[in-house]
């Protein structure tokens, strides 16, 4: 039987990590909504969005879960690898999305633009997310097994 060397408590502080990304992407998603003559605002949320999902990503990959699915189950390390090259993927969308605010139009096709580009990008986080689970699933049920 393999020995897991970190806590439940990673998880958790993953967990509630992604369940404040989620209220930040509601935030964002209610000020596109309302739209015009809230890009300070919208601009203020997407840079903090940036840096927490930079943090988070951080978190994930150095002393997070990842390398606790490593070990515990090594066959799995090129799929943690492509987790990891989407992340760069996925911040890399996201400061992109931050730059466009350098010249934003306060016009109703800025705004239809920007929220595609979010709502994209949101698809992605959510398909990242949930492979993110799938392997932290297979890891520890059948290499750990729930019956070791």
């Amino acid at each position: 039987m393999n020995v897991v060397t970190t806590s439940t408590a990673v998880f958790e502080e993953i967990n509630e990590e992604h369940q404040w990304l989620e209220r930040m992407y509601a935030g964002i998603r209610s000020v596109l909504t309302r739209g015009s003559g809230q890009l300070d605002v919208l601009q203020r949320l997407f840079l903090v969005l940036a840096e927490e999902v930079d943090r988070h990503f951080a978190h994930e990959e150095q002393g997070g879960y990842f390398d606790e699915v490593v070990e515990i189950a090594p066959r799995l390390a090129d799929r943690v690898e492509a987790l990891r090259e989407e992340h760069v993927s996925l911040l890399a969308t996201l400061q992109a999305m931050c730059r466009l605010f350098d010249e934003a139009e306060d016009t109703p096709e800025w705004w239809q633009a920007i929220e595609s580009d979010f709502e994209g990008f949101l698809c992605r986080c959510e398909a990242h997310e949930s492979s993110e689970n799938e392997l932290v699933q297979e890891a520890w049920l059948q290499d750990i097994g729930a019956c070791d």
